[in-house]
């Protein structure tokens, strides 16, 4: 037989797990159905967005266990210990206290006794919570809603950005400028663009884009100009029949360039860009014949990568004004290009206006203005008066103020005065 000591203390710590789960599961089960509530509501809204669910199990199960574990650390201040539960054992068996007395050493333990705890179970509480539970998160897995209508999704992204697009792509296969400066801009472009569909055409979205195709630009047009220039220097001092101060002028134009090609956002190719900075207009000691010809193509397709994305560069000296049409078209249009001489417009010349019709006329429109003389009063005062004061004294009525009125206004001014 086991000893009575032993036997009263094991019932007493299985007495205190069973109150202690029985105050844990109090707290947590209403928390089990509030967060399985939430996360039937998180599957509804994926399945009608047909978006993956993975994600939402995960934080169920984790919310769970977040929720189980608060709800033991809130309930366990009131948790049952052994001594709580040797009083709750002598008070079911009716023992007068002989438990609590020899767990304190005053008196013999009693002699080993089943006894029936008077709390029970509340199963059909817990099984109500319980499935309720599994019946939200059921309903939200397994319940199939319409598909949610969305407003309409752009079809294509702003014109800019293709225009981008375009640009990179076409310098990308003329290898003409660093491949590390084209995956700055794309990835710039990127960000931009990685936003959802329904924001490409908001302000913010625009203007970032906007802003990010204008600098582009304004690195393209630098690169055009450089290029002309640069190509301009290396055809020019390869005939051999230039002037010194032609030589000159390319000498100092050059180097210009292949700054400008270096320090742009669109830096030119590394060997090409060498090539540049090794010739010298009007001296054949750096390279020969066939080399700078090649050099004065691959300048001629760099700017015709330039005018495929922007259009031609620079208009030509001898282009002194644009025309346009053809035959058929009413004969040559007028210059486009600005000159010296000015344009005689009269504007100094003035002339009188004049409105005899008064039926047009508008209120407060001066119509006429005619000199006249002052109107002199012989017989006014020539003492000093206030000004706005009265010059003459009152007569009879006149002394006193008076208003007119109308009928009503006399019948109430005569029922209040009464």
């Amino acid at each position: 037989m086991a000893d009575p000591r032993t036997f009263w203390l094991g019932q007493a710590r299985f007495l205190a797990v069973r109150h202690n789960a029985a105050r844990c599961l109090d707290l947590f089960l209403p928390t089990l159905v509030g967060l399985s509530a939430i996360g039937s509501a998180a599957l509804l809204l994926l399945h009608q967005w047909r978006a993956p669910t993975h994600a939402v199990w995960w934080a169920i199960i984790a919310a769970a266990f977040i929720g189980a574990v608060a709800c033991v650390l809130i309930a366990r201040r009131k948790f049952f210990s052994t001594p709580d539960a040797l009083v709750r054992l002598d008070e079911c068996g009716h023992l007068h206290n002989r438990l609590t007395s020899a767990h304190h050493g005053v008196g013999p333990w009693p002699p080993a006794v089943a006894i029936r705890d008077a709390a029970k179970w509340r199963w059909p509480r817990i099984a109500a919570f319980a499935g309720l539970s599994a019946l939200l998160i059921l309903g939200g897995a397994w319940l199939q809603l319409p598909e949610l209508k969305t407003r309409d999704l752009p079809a294509e992204q702003p014109i800019g950005w293709s225009q981008m697009d375009s640009w990179l792509q076409t310098l990308q296969d003329s290898k003409l400028v660093e491949p590390e400066a084209l995956d700055k801009l794309q990835s710039e472009l990127n960000d931009v663009r990685s936003q959802r569909p329904e924001k490409w055409y908001e302000q913010s979205s625009l203007e970032a884009g906007d802003s990010l195709r204008q600098q582009t630009e304004a690195a393209l047009r630098g690169l055009q100009h450089d290029l002309q220039k640069a190509e301009a220097a290396v055809s020019g001092g390869a005939s051999g029949k230039e002037t010194p101060e032609e030589l000159k002028q390319m000498q100092a134009s050059l180097p210009e360039a292949v700054k400008g090609l270096a320090m742009g956002n669109l830096p030119l190719n590394h060997d090409l860009l060498k090539q540049l900075k090794d010739y010298e207009p009007g001296s054949t000691a750096q390279l020969t014949a066939e080399e700078r010809k090649k050099l004065e193509e691959r300048l001629q397709e760099g700017k015709q990568v330039c005018e495929k994305c922007l259009g031609p560069g620079e208009i030509k000296k001898d282009e002194k004004q644009a025309r346009s049409g053809g035959e058929g078209g009413g004969g040559e249009t007028a210059p486009l290009a600005l000159t010296d001489e000015n344009t005689d417009l009269h504007s100094k010349a003035t002339e009188g206006v004049a409105n005899e019709d008064l039926s047009r006329a508008l209120p407060g429109e001066v119509l006429e203005v005619t000199p006249t003389a002052p109107e002199v009063k012989p017989k006014a005062s020539d003492g000093a008066i206030d000004g706005g004061s009265i010059q003459s004294k009152g007569q009879g009525g006149e002394a006193v103020w008076r208003d007119s009125v109308t009928p009503r206004e006399r019948d109430l001014l005569q029922r209040f005065f009464k």
